[in-house]
């Protein structure tokens, strides 16, 4: 056995895990050679200092406390996933009402029913001397309360949660998309039917945001 051989096995040597007779050689060199003597020896003092390190024990709580820990950040990652695809959805129900809205105003002009609503009404003495801008201001709330209503009923439990908050988002961001369309189309009326017609659509939209994602959001919790 050469020094190589001999020092390569000086931590089996120590820790006992050697076999007879390569241990037998492994004495039989060092017996022999001064450095592999050293070797061994600083070996030895390196073996003898580890042993001496105070071994720390762990807390028994540190468990519970990782646990816990990693349970609270679990739980507020949740809450943040929870309320991002809530409002998601409420981005997603003023899209679809704005759509629906369109839709209405394309199967019924908003000229088409300020007609059929001023003769309507005009046909009770009540309503005879209102200005033509009072109809325009009710068929708007026809075209904003429909459509939130229909998507807040619908939302069903993924608005469960503060249903007025997010009914009054989803009706605000509706009002701020549809109100450029109505400016565009109502283009050639005068300017008060367009406001006019432009604040009933937002009233509409309030009260059917409010209402609708109300409704809605209790309509499908558990009975208790």
């Amino acid at each position: 056995m050469d020094c190589h051989d001999a020092q390569s096995e000086m931590t089996a040597y120590l820790s006992g895990d050697l076999a007879a007779e390569d241990l037998r050689a492994v004495e039989g060199h060092v017996a022999s050679c001064e450095p592999c003597r050293l070797e061994l020896a600083a070996f030895r003092r390196m073996w003898a200092a580890l042993a001496d390190l105070p071994v720390a024990s762990l807390d028994p709580t540190v468990d519970h406390q990782i646990l816990a820990q990693v349970a609270a950040e679990v739980g507020e990652a949740r809450k943040v996933s929870s309320a991002a695809v809530r409002w998601r959805g409420v981005g997603l129900a003023a899209l679809v009402a704005v759509a629906l809205s369109i839709g209405n105003s394309l199967l019924l002009p908003y000229e088409v029913a300020f007609q059929w609503c001023s003769r309507t009404l005009r046909a009770y003495a009540l309503f005879v001397d209102l200005p033509d801008s009072s109809f325009f201001f009710v068929v708007g709330i026809f075209y904003g309360l429909v459509p939130l209503l229909v998507v807040g009923l619908l939302s069903g439990r993924l608005l469960e949660t503060r249903p007025l908050v997010h009914g009054t988002a989803a009706s605000t961001t509706f009002a701020v998309l549809i109100l450029p369309y109505i400016i565009i189309v109502c283009s050639a009326l005068p300017g008060l039917f367009t406001l006019s017609l432009m604040g009933g659509i937002v009233l509409g939209a309030l009260s059917g945001g409010l209402g609708g994602f109300w409704a809605g959001a209790h309509r499908w919790l558990p009975a208790h």
